[in-house]
């Protein structure tokens, strides 16, 4: 019987023991990477159709971005803010919490047109560029666009200003907002004097623009070379907006002209070298602006300015090439 016994402790010492090690071996194993799951299938960003307008070139698609999105109260064209977006874009707003921390949120076009969609239609809101320092290499590019936000288009002061940092791509057949990644100004942090001037546009502050000369050395264009219009366009660009005149050149980037009747001084600041095409430069403006029926109680400034952009062109004998913003 004893013999029984000790062996039947055997055997029970043996199992425990076989037990201890297996469970130790399992206790001391890295736990097996569990067989991934099939995910659902993602959800396709389907982009509305763009105006080839408005993502034409570089100057087309941040002008439409801030045209779209500005107005009186009421609806805006949500679809053609979505055509402006590349598949996966995101849109990222950061500020100082109550905590002192700074933070982001990323938004999607589409989140993004529902969060401000209520607001827009309540209030009114018009944001515009002051400025612009562009980088670019082969099919990418980035701007630092400086912004004023106003709640009406002739208010005297923005409400807010800040910069929209903005990746664009260029697929061979248009350009892309890749991100739009945002910061507006505050107490802690004012806006550089460098981020208010893009670029160094220089004439004499009390100069007679009207009897400024283009450098004679700028010659003729010849339309052969420049249409059909190809991006990147080289020669100089103007802008007419609701209030302003914007100058875009190679080499200053995007600069507010204090004055609209201080275009000619602005173009005949120009170094030759800003000309390659010769004396032409592209001409667009706002959608906001009535064309087929005229509105001049609402949009008097703006028939001002372009007349007198008109005009300006005319008597420097620069060819202007309508490239529209729709």
């Amino acid at each position: 019987m004893k013999r029984l016994l000790s062996t039947a402790a055997v055997r029970l010492a043996f199992a425990a023991g076989l037990i201890a090690f297996v469970t130790g071996v399992h206790a001391q194993s890295p736990t097996p990477t569990p067989t991934p799951q099939a995910s659902p299938a993602q959800t396709v960003t389907v982009v509305p159709p763009a105006n080839s307008a408005d993502v034409a070139t570089m100057d087309a698609i941040v002008a439409s971005l801030y045209d779209v999105i500005s107005g009186p109260p009421g609806a805006r064209n949500w679809d053609r803010f979505r055509s402006l977006f590349v598949p996966g874009a995101r849109l990222i707003p950061t500020s100082a919490r109550p905590t002192g921390e700074v933070g982001s949120r990323v938004l999607t076009p589409d989140e993004y047109a529902q969060r401000a969609a209520p607001r827009f239609e309540k209030d009114g809101f018009f944001e515009r560029e002051v400025s612009r320092r562009l980088e670019k290499f082969g099919s990418i590019a980035h701007i630092f666009s400086t912004y004023e936000s106003r709640h009406k288009a002739d208010d005297a002061k923005p409400f807010a200003r800040g910069i929209n940092s903005i990746q664009l791509m260029n697929d061979g057949k248009r350009w892309w907002i890749v991100t739009v990644f945002w910061q507006a100004e505050d107490e802690k942090n004012p806006l550089p004097a460098e981020y208010l001037k893009t670029g160094s546009l220089t004439f004499a502050p009390k100069a007679d623009c009207s009897t400024a000369k283009l450098d004679s050395h700028i010659l003729v264009a010849d339309p052969k070379t420049y249409f059909p219009i190809r991006e990147p366009w080289q020669n100089p660009n103007v802008y007419v907006d609701l209030e302003s005149v914007y100058l875009t050149t190679t080499n200053h980037g995007r600069e507010r002209l204090d004055s609209p009747d201080r275009l000619a001084c602005a173009l005949t600041s120009l170094s030759v070298s800003e000309w390659p095409f010769g004396r032409v430069v592209t001409f667009s403006q706002s959608t906001r602006i009535p064309i087929l029926v005229p509105d001049e109680k609402n949009f008097g400034t703006a028939y001002s300015n372009l007349k007198l952009v008109t005009s300006i062109l005319k008597s420097l004998g620069i060819d202007s090439v309508y490239t529209p913003i729709n």
